[in-house]
């Protein structure tokens, strides 16, 4: 794994390029910083150059959003194997501008709010910097200034998958 091959990846998936730059920024990072010396427990060196991450080869398919959340919520997401499988939110949220969207999609569709919060954050611990460099699914749920979500919202999440993935999961 190199910096190049993060490249390749955001440019197939036409990330943004201030996208690309964090990623490329935060792998950087993690081949300066190494593994974090925890005195109690023995944490073996990564070799990245010997790894293959494995990136997704195609974009997820778009996910519609029901109007009928769970009764008592607000909203509800759905995600399996860090992958968001399905959405619902009341239709009132909707029309007021509260958005949910998979990650791939808001990175195409939302761009301007998530490089306001993305862009600014700078890895400066080895864990978040590899999150920051390889995640590539989650969501994004913007609720506009002024609009108050009354009802609890639920986020399920499973893992059935025995492979290790990174998600985001950027709530503004």
């Amino acid at each position: 794994m190199t910096a190049s091959h993060i490249e390749e990846h955001s440019s197939e998936f036409h990330e943004p390029h201030w996208m690309r730059e964090m990623r490329v920024k935060s792998f950087e990072f993690l081949l300066q910083r190494g593994i974090p010396d925890f005195k109690k427990c023995k944490i073996p060196e990564i070799p990245f150059q010997n790894l293959s991450f494995q990136f997704s080869k195609k974009m997820p398919k778009e996910i519609p959003i029901k109007k009928n959340p769970p009764k008592g919520s607000s909203g509800k997401i759905v995600m399996e194997d860090e992958r968001v499988r399905s959405t619902a939110l009341a239709p009132e949220y909707l029309e007021q501008g509260v958005v949910i969207l998979p990650f791939t999609s808001a990175l195409l569709e939302r761009a301007d709010l998530l490089e306001v919060y993305l862009s600014s954050l700078s890895s400066k611990h080895f864990y978040s910097a590899l999150s920051d460099a390889f995640f590539e699914n989650g969501y994004l749920m913007y609720v506009p200034e002024g609009v108050q979500i009354e009802e609890p919202f639920q986020i399920e999440v499973t893992q059935k998958s025995s492979e290790v993935q990174f998600s985001q999961c950027v709530i503004i």
